[in-house]
């Protein structure tokens, strides 16, 4: 899957419209708001990283992910069918989610200076460097040319065979491996296709010293070579995740609450009112963590299913955040980190619609 996924694409810098192997595509509408896509690569603002997430010698805490995803022809199709209408998105014409031979991937950088990073993240050594309009410091809106460390890439892939329909998998960038494209330096986390919804033991890994395998688990593969894959933290009781994703989740959970309009966070903990009627290991917790079926909504009663891809999701949120604002916008509703809109244009949502945050895919 890595092969397919770069196969003529590394040689054109991932400017995936000069691909002559096979055509890929990107979601519309991520270029607007504050962490949107930013000029030299389309890299999106995804989420902060804490200290010693990725070693116990990066004690960085303004760090932050940067990515970019890609959707093949068969997943084109299906965006191609939301947004045939320019003015009138309509995710119901997704008409059950994605077809089977779908994938989708993302690759992931690094906002932290190459002298910081090659010195505290032992992986990060031999790297491969992405020019970014962006910021060093996670929280910062004023955005300057940088230069980010290429870490990870997640891809999903819609096979009839899987019992829930995707697949998922993590590679990890490791310099180590010395590979003659430092494309290739990216080595496999793993690889889910359910979350095992029966096992609620509540442990994370949140600063590893090493990568913690649960056994327990039916449904995930993590990579246990350890000369190959460094100390990561994986996901909630060892589920898959990667390295800059929250270690108190999964791959699957996150993905599987992609929905317009959403009505519910991508994890628990990122909602505290949320997180307070459904504590960790609790039955409403594991609502997150159930094999929930390709095309089927997470609040079936509130909104229609974007089959688990969060980007068009957000794209179509976008879209209606940006044609409320067209009657007009005042000074002083005008914010660095975001917008603020008075216009009479804007309709109330029916739901509570919650950012939709990190595993943007």
């Amino acid at each position: 899957m890595r092969q397919y996924c770069f196969e003529g694409n590394t040689e054109v810098d991932f400017r995936v419209e000069n691909n002559k192997v096979r055509n890929w595509y990107h979601v519309p509408w991520q270029h607007f708001g504050p962490n949107g896509r930013e000029g030299y690569h389309g890299l999106t603002k995804e989420a902060p990283v804490q200290p010693k997430q990725l070693a116990m010698t990066q004690l960085s805490d303004s760090s932050g992910a940067w990515a970019v995803g890609f959707f093949n022809d068969v997943a084109g199709y299906t965006i191609g069918r939301v947004w045939e209408d320019h003015d009138h998105p309509d995710v119901k014409k997704m008409e059950g989610g994605f077809k089977n031979g779908a994938v989708l991937f993302k690759i992931l950088f690094l906002s932290m200076r190459q002298a910081e990073a090659e010195s505290t993240i032992p992986f990060l050594k031999n790297g491969q460097w992405w020019d970014a309009y962006a910021t060093y410091t996670f929280n910062n809106t004023n955005r300057e040319p940088i230069r980010m460390a290429l870490i990870q890439m997640d891809i999903m892939i819609r096979d009839d065979r899987a019992p829930s329909g995707w697949i998922f998998g993590n590679f990890q960038y490791n310099g180590a491996m010395n590979q003659a494209s430092k494309w290739d330096n990216l080595v496999p986390v793993g690889i889910m296709w359910g979350q095992d919804p029966t096992d609620n033991t509540n442990t994370s890994n949140p600063q590893p010293v090493s990568t913690i395998i649960n056994p327990a688990l039916k449904e995930t593969i993590i990579n246990p070579d350890t000369k190959e894959l460094p100390p990561t933290h994986l996901g909630w009781n060892g589920r898959l995740n990667g390295p800059v994703d929250d270690p108190v989740s999964s791959c699957y959970s996150c993905h599987s609450a992609a929905e317009y309009p959403a009505a519910s966070p991508i994890n628990p903990r990122f909602d505290p009112d949320t997180l307070k009627a459904n504590p960790i290991g609790s039955p409403g917790w594991m609502r997150w963590f159930s094999n929930l079926k390709c095309g089927i909504a997470f609040d079936p009663e509130k909104a229609v299913s974007t089959d688990f891809c969060l980007q068009l999701a957000e794209s179509i949120q976008n879209y209606d955040t940006w044609h409320g604002l067209q009657g007009g916008l005042w000074a002083k509703n005008y914010k660095q980190d975001g917008l603020e809109s008075t216009s009479t244009k804007k309709a109330t949502p029916l739901v509570k619609v919650f950012p939709l945050g990190r595993r943007n895919m």
